[in-house]
């Protein structure tokens, strides 16, 4: 007790002057540009892999947080921060280097990417922090916002590439990705609290997206985090039993009528496409560690150490279109050698410590997605980190305000 008092104290000393100014216009603001960053996600003014103008209000909220630090006085790198400013300012400057040789505009884009995505994590987590409930009330109203729209636009407005729905974007896997990351948004603003019938409804479109972009990986992936919540305290424990309950009778019928289960499947036609893609895993050619292109590993070892850079592919496509690494994971290593993957793996480290069981389950299976599709320059995807790591802070925080003695600090 008398240990979790001098904990909520120290809390206070340190943050309470900046919590309290969390009510303040300017934190009102940068929630604002928070709200509009995640609900203009499905608007594409500019080609593929420039500033949207969602980034727009993301860059005017950071404008304003760095108002409010200059104003106050208040500067706080931790560790996380300087961890995202360092694996930035490393992608930064292998990129430039390869820059002054190559003048692929691939590279001087891909020296911003990482530097941009550092700022929305530090953003994110920043005002999360501060303006907790504001902050979790935007993020959650984003999420609603372009989920509606980009459920709307795939279904009245269906645009097709290999029989697989794009959405606004220029693939299905950008899709896939998108609805990945704000399901694992979702599951983080909610970790702590019951879902209700609305969240089931977001749950529910989640996934019938991923039905949609047909993205193998992003549909495994959606399964292993719809499978946990039973296991979590989102659900109730009837909630909980009956789930599992469901699940079991589910498994045994699907044992005893398997047949007439998959005929009843193939009659539900995005469901009955779903199935008959899995059925492809391992038999089409992007399946293999080639088609990811791992195999640059072997073809440009030195690259390991130098790290080659995100641009000028036409160094590793000998007769073939110039192409990127299919792989998040793959690309980090091999783009900014041993020296970016560990800087990557230090800053995942920071934002993991200390926080809970769930969020890592959470974080491997985006990880996991990552080992197949380019997902972690993803801006959405570094929001998630900025919010899950700001989120144990306030989660022990209540905690330890509990244990202080009744009538103090109110």
């Amino acid at each position: 007790m008398l240990t979790n008092y001098n904990r909520y104290i120290s809390y206070e000393r340190t943050y309470g002057r900046a919590a309290a100014s969390g009510n303040s216009l300017t934190f009102s603001l940068m929630n604002i540009c928070m709200f509009l960053f995640l609900s203009l996600i499905v608007v594409f003014l500019f080609p593929s892999g420039y500033p949207q103008i969602n980034d727009g209000f993301m860059v005017i909220g950071f404008v304003f947080l760095l108002a409010y630090a200059f104003a106050q006085k208040y500067w706080a790198i931790n560790k996380a921060f300087f961890a995202a400013l360092l694996f930035g300012a490393l992608t930064f400057t292998i990129n430039s280097i390869y820059l002054i040789f190559y003048q692929d505009v691939r590279l001087l884009l891909s020296s911003m990417y990482y530097v941009y995505n550092a700022v929305i994590f530090i953003f994110t987590a920043t005002v999360v922090r501060k303006s907790p409930d504001k902050a979790n009330l935007a993020i959650y109203g984003g999420i609603i916002i372009s989920l509606l729209s980009m459920t709307f636009i795939c279904v009245a407005y269906p645009e097709y590439r290999n029989n697989r729905i794009i959405g606004p974007f220029n693939n299905p896997n950008q899709l896939a990705s998108w609805s990945l990351v704000s399901m694992a948004i979702l599951l983080i603003l909610k970790k702590h609290k019951r879902l209700n019938l609305i969240d089931f409804g977001l749950l529910v479109l989640f996934a019938y997206l991923q039905t949609l972009a047909l993205s193998k990986a992003g549909i495994i992936c959606t399964i292993l985090m719809l499978v946990s919540i039973p296991f979590t305290k989102m659900v109730s424990p009837s909630m909980r039993t009956l789930s599992l309950f469901l699940a079991f009778l589910l498994f045994i019928f699907s044992l005893q009528a398997m047949v007439t289960l998959y005929e009843k499947i193939q009659k539900v036609e995005f469901l009955d496409r779903s199935v008959s893609r899995l059925e492809n895993i391992g038999q089409e050619g992007d399946d293999s560690l080639e088609g990811r292109k791992y195999d640059r590993f072997v073809k440009f070892p030195e690259y390991l150490i130098t790290g080659a850079g995100e641009g000028a592919f036409h160094r590793f496509t000998e007769g073939y279109k110039p192409s990127e690494m299919h792989s998040g994971v793959g690309n980090i290593l091999f783009s900014y050698g041993i020296f970016g993957f560990v800087a990557f793996v230090y800053f995942l480290y920071s934002v993991s410590k200390k926080n809970d069981k769930y969020f890592l389950y959470i974080l491997m299976v985006l990880m996991l997605y990552g080992l197949t599709h380019q997902n972690i320059r993803d801006s959405q995807f570094w929001l998630f980190l900025g919010l899950a790591y700001s989120n144990r802070f306030i989660v022990e925080y209540d905690r330890n305000k509990k244990a202080a003695p009744s009538g103090e600090y109110e």
